[in-house]
């Protein structure tokens, strides 16, 4: 199997911590005819070099055994085989710039045995599922309950027999479901995961095998971690070398799911057991054994003490990876186009090249920040061209790694409402009041009354609305409200400038001194509108009264 990463050019860090880790060099220039050294943390075989411009480059490899091979002119678009070798040398002829050097490592490949997986990617190892180990599913007592996160596991053993043959590992299993729900008084089965000796994995607890399901396994620390039990009694016997190899893979591929560290420190908070009182703080290795959370002597000495060997191996499967993203605090709206900023951390298993994205509710991409670098702390400054309402998510996405996607929270939809700076009675007659009592309501009316034999008036009023185009064009509905000191109905119709026409919004009706809203969807019209040279929208609203009315407060509304 063929581990790829990209180098650094000379002068840069290493390249790799590791094989498969990716480090972008981007080159603005090559001054010099060469000597551009990029060199790899990890034996490779194979290198490709691609590069923008006209020119061309060749390529000389330092090998293991302190040789320089030849001169090569490189394509494009296929490595060469170099053999052994920890760094090359490029030499550029023309225009060269935006250079990536890929390092391909070929290493044996032995054929995967059952139960067992190629070490080399932090995939999902080969897993029996409950119905492949026929659990009786009428037995669980509750559905499974989801912890936010998950933060960490703890290691067991189940304490049985281990001299029973694998051919009775699903029996065994089934046999701990069984005590676990109807001897303890469980829910279901305590642990979830389960690894027998010769590294058959076994799906434990309902739930789902990717989400934080929170078991019975460590009392005071079930909620955030997940437990793996290995088959047997390990107290003086160490576990054979398949189970390890099994239980490394596995811990390595369910934290990268988690994006957790395995060698990391991470803080838990207990529940309450004897041996820490609820809600006491507790420093955790990222993988621990159960004696770490609970006064037991599982997972027994032999098995306990391979623990920091189970965590290094696990770190360094199916490289690179991402970690810990987090972000702080929550999405807080303070304009349509405007939140308050945002600080996103992650960290890498190695220097990469990677993307950040923030998506709101429809998907769309509202900003993005593209990097290198061991690790990520950018503060979003929360401004968009329009942040509509919804819930908005974020990504990492780095070559080779497993892709994270968060959830940063929800914004409420945007609301923009403005009072009048001009109006006319179309129908009816003003006998009292000015514009002032109607943009500035301070008890101030202006009366209206019927002209002629018409019994209704109607007011019109133009709204200047602080918002920006894209905010307008991205407005979902729109609306108007008004208050009369009388109350009753009140027509409302708002201008579709556009169309050059009025559309009617409906009626509604107030108490009063109270307004009362009118809203309709502002999909195919052109509700905002900007004069020439103007930085500010205007709307214009006809309000229709069944008769004479005193208006304390009329105002266009528009939201999204």
């Amino acid at each position: 199997m063929a581990v790829v990463g990209l180098g650094a050019l000379a002068g840069a860090p290493s390249a790799f911590a590791g094989g498969g880790a990716v480090q972008v060099a981007q080159a603005a220039d090559l001054a010099r005819p060469f000597a551009h050294a990029v060199r790899a943390g990890h034996t490779f075989q194979l290198v490709g070099v691609h590069w923008r411009g006209p020119g061309t480059v060749r390529l000389q490899a330092r090998r293991t055994s302190r040789t320089w091979t030849r001169w090569v002119s490189l394509s494009r678009t296929e490595p060469v085989w170099v053999g052994p070798s920890r760094r090359v040398r490029l030499r550029r002829s023309g225009r060269v710039r935006d250079v990536r050097v890929a390092f391909v490592t070929s290493p044996p490949v032995a054929s995967p045995r059952p139960g067992t997986l190629v070490p080399a990617l932090a995939v999902r190892p080969r897993i029996v599922t409950r119905a492949g180990w026929h659990a009786d599913e009428s037995m669980r007592r509750a559905p499974p309950a989801y912890a936010g996160a998950l933060e960490m596991v703890f290691v067991h053993h189940t304490d049985t027999a281990t001299s029973a043959p694998c051919s009775d590992s699903a029996r065994i299993v089934r046999g701990i479901y069984a005590y676990h729900v109807r001897v303890n008084g469980w829910n279901d089965i305590g642990y979830n995961f389960l690894v027998d000796k010769c590294g058959t994995v076994f799906e434990g607890r309902y739930g789902g095998m990717t989400k934080p399901v929170i078991g019975a396994q460590t009392k005071g620390f079930n909620t955030g971690s997940a437990g793996i039990a290995v088959i047997g009694t390990y107290t003086s016997a160490r576990p054979p070398r398949p189970a390890i190899r099994s239980l490394e893979r596995l811990i390595a591929w369910r934290l990268d799911v988690a994006h957790v560290n395995p060698v990391a420190r991470v803080e838990m908070v207990s529940s309450g057991n004897p041996r820490y009182s609820r809600g006491r703080h507790v420093v955790l290795n990222a993988v621990s054994g159960h004696r770490d959370g609970y006064p037991t002597a599982c997972p027994g000495s032999a098995l306990y003490a391979l623990l920091p060997r189970i965590r290094a191996a696990a770190v360094s499967i199916g490289l690179p990876k991402i970690w810990a993203p987090r972000h702080e605090p929550n999405l807080h709206r303070i304009a349509p186009d405007a939140a308050l900023p945002l600080l996103m951390r992650a960290r890498f298993s190695h220097l990469t090249p990677f993307t950040l994205a923030i998506r709101g509710p429809d998907g769309h991409v509202v900003a993005r920040r593209r990097h290198t670098n061991r690790h990520i702390r950018w503060t979003w400054p929360g401004r968009a061209a329009v942040l509509p309402g919804g819930a908005y998510t974020w990504t990492i996405a780095a070559p080779g790694a497993r892709g994270f996607l968060g959830v940063l929270g929800t914004l409420p939809p945007w609301r923009l409402r403005a009072p009048p700076d001009g109006f006319a009675a179309t129908q009816g007659t003003v006998t009292a009041g000015n514009l002032a009592d109607l943009a500035h309501p301070d008890g101030a009316t202006v009366d209206l009354a019927p002209a002629g034999g018409d019994p209704q008036t109607q007011l019109v009023a133009d709204f200047g609305i602080d918002t920006t185009r894209p905010v307008a064009r991205a407005g979902t509905l729109a609306g108007a409200s008004v208050a009369t000191t009388a109350g009753g109905r009140a027509g409302v119709e708002l201008w579709d400038f556009g169309s050059s026409s009025w559309v009617d919004a409906g009626s509604c009706s107030g108490v009063p001194g109270r307004s009362c809203k009118v809203r309709l969807p502002a999909g195919g019209h052109t509700f905002v509108t900007w004069d020439s040279g103007s930085s500010q929208g205007r709307m214009r609203v006809r309000y229709t009264f069944p008769g004479a009315a005193s208006v304390d407060a009329v105002h266009a509304l528009t939201n999204g």
